[in-house]
């Protein structure tokens, strides 16, 4: 039986933020955590309830992203980040899953169809990426991240991941 977190009480939106909660009781090695975010726009107030597990594709091309088990299968549906965008990654799944990413095969398709199309006919040719655990990420701080090409004489197109937390943060050294 899976074991849930007390609900919070109380959670203020009387002004704008980044609010995080910790989340009890503490189900795992790391404490999770829920970001509330409070903003205006137009006139209206926007409140986002969010993991604090954020994947941000800072790239020039659209990735795909997909949460695997230990054994590799995917638990989750596949995730496609165009560049400049985020994805919030499920709070349960970070610790107990790996991350697997690569380059989006249809988009760079269609980007580079006349340059690529005679040369990868299966895509751009670039496969996932090694399972990548929070763990790993959490003890480096940062590592580059990098998927093989389907032809071995290809260079793999790389990633660099870091994490980014608050300074005041004790749960995750």
């Amino acid at each position: 039986m899976e074991k849930s977190w007390e609900q919070l009480r109380g959670i203020p939106v009387d002004r704008e933020g980044e609010f995080v909660y910790s989340l009890r009781p503490r189900t795992e090695k790391y404490l999770s955590r829920l970001l509330c975010e409070v903003k205006v726009v137009d006139n209206t107030k926007i409140v986002t309830i969010r993991s604090t597990y954020k994947i941000e594709n800072l790239t020039l091309y659209p990735i795909e992203l997909m949460l695997v088990d230990e054994s590799g299968h995917p638990v989750y549906s596949l995730e496609k980040i165009v560049p400049g965008k985020e994805f919030s990654l499920p709070i349960e799944a970070v610790i107990k899953n790996r991350i697997r990413i690569q380059p989006d095969r249809e988009l760079l398709i269609f980007l580079w169809f006349s340059i690529v199309c005679s040369l990868f006919p299966e895509g751009f040719g670039y496969k996932w990426c090694t399972p990548i655990r929070w763990e790993d990420l959490i003890s480096r701080k940062s590592l580059t991240i990098k998927c093989p090409h389907a032809d071995p004489k290809e260079a793999a197109f790389r990633f660099q991941a870091w994490i980014q937390m608050d300074s005041a943060d004790s749960s995750l050294s």
